[in-house]
């Protein structure tokens, strides 16, 4: 069976770092680094490189989710789809996302399912990747998978305007209640972080999603993160895996 890697970043802090260790973990027989805003032509991007690929499976990884168990992940190699769970720094202990399993049958699926329509709903500019592949699944009846067992970290050492932009989009996505109640936990946490994750979902609930009826961009809300007037953290990052804290 050959694998195939696909890493879709923002040029996160974590990109370089997490990605080579990624890849020594998963050894795919082939590796594709993309990037495109807003993340609905991202995950597109992926289909039309993937559709046409030799790979039997594809593996979608975001490149702010550090991997540190593959057992879990390598059991579903025979599976048509699945989502997996991980640690989040901001939200509740155990998430799902972040990697995605597909068959050479899926993307396929996915490619043409994204041709016959293109879905412009409030919903689907929320979650991009998940609203095609739930709408897909519902038309063909596919039941999805999803592994319980946590196979890394999410979101850990991440620029500050990134997290803005992504809990910019997480305040349309999540219920108001949910949301504070991550507020309540972050409150006494003395990483500027939390701050911006905060910031980043009070932005959403001041602007409309449908003012942004192609998806939101990094570009659209930077300008606000500046305002903060939090000091971004360094661009280089030393990596020594030996001496990081990922708890």
């Amino acid at each position: 069976m050959k694998t195939c890697l696909v890493v879709r970043h923002n040029y996160e802090r974590t990109l370089y770092p997490f990605m080579y260790h990624n890849i020594e973990m998963l050894q795919p027989d082939e590796v594709f680094i993309i990037t495109e805003q807003p993340f609905s032509n991202n995950f597109k991007k992926m289909l039309k490189i993937c559709k046409d690929n030799s790979a039997d499976l594809i593996l979608a990884l975001d490149a702010d989710l550090y991997i540190t168990d593959t057992k879990p992940i390598k059991k579903h190699f025979d599976k048509d789809y699945c989502d997996f769970s991980f640690i989040d720094k901001f939200r509740d202990n155990k998430c799902q996302g972040g990697l995605h399993l597909y068959s050479k049958k899926i993307i396929k699926q996915l490619w043409n399912f994204c041709l016959e329509r293109e879905v412009k709903d409030e919903e689907s500019l929320k979650r991009p990747e998940g609203g095609v592949v739930s709408s897909l699944f519902k038309n063909k009846n596919i039941k999805p998978l999803i592994e319980q067992s946590a196979i890394g970290y999410h979101d850990f050492y991440q620029f500050r305007e990134d997290i803005f932009y992504k809990y910019a989009y997480r305040g349309w996505r999540e219920m108001a209640s949910k949301c504070r109640g991550w507020f309540d936990s972050w409150k006494d946490k003395k990483d500027k972080d939390y701050i911006v994750a905060k910031k980043g979902i009070e932005w959403a609930w001041s602007h409309s999603i449908k003012d942004f009826p192609n998806g939101l961009k990094k570009e659209d809300v930077i300008k606000d993160f500046k305002k903060l007037n939090i000091i971004e953290k360094n661009v280089k990052i030393h990596w020594d895996e030996e001496e990081i804290n990922l708890q």
